[in-house]
């Protein structure tokens, strides 16, 4: 399967997505964020992409495929601040 750009464009709320290995969406692979209002051009082969725009149900998916969920919302918390070594 050929990856190929996707784009995100007019995204009417910010978006969480998933990335796969392969269409089958059975093998995880990352997860990107994408701000409302902003275009966001992925490359990735068709198929291999879930959108999300409720947190929640974000988290329940990544569960589902025996990812850690995130304990922070990147959209309206940002990223914790890692503990000074």
């Amino acid at each position: 399967m050929a990856a190929e750009k996707q784009t995100f464009t007019d995204l009417t709320s910010d978006t969480y997505l998933i990335f796969f290995t392969d269409s089958k969406q059975d093998v995880f692979s990352s997860v990107q964020f994408a701000r409302k209002g902003q275009t966001t051009e992925i490359v990735a082969a068709a198929g291999t992409v879930r959108e999300f725009t409720d947190y929640n149900s974000f988290n329940t998916a990544l569960a589902s495929y025996g990812q850690p969920r995130l304990t922070f919302d990147p959209f309206t918390q940002g990223a914790p601040e890692s503990e000074p070594e």
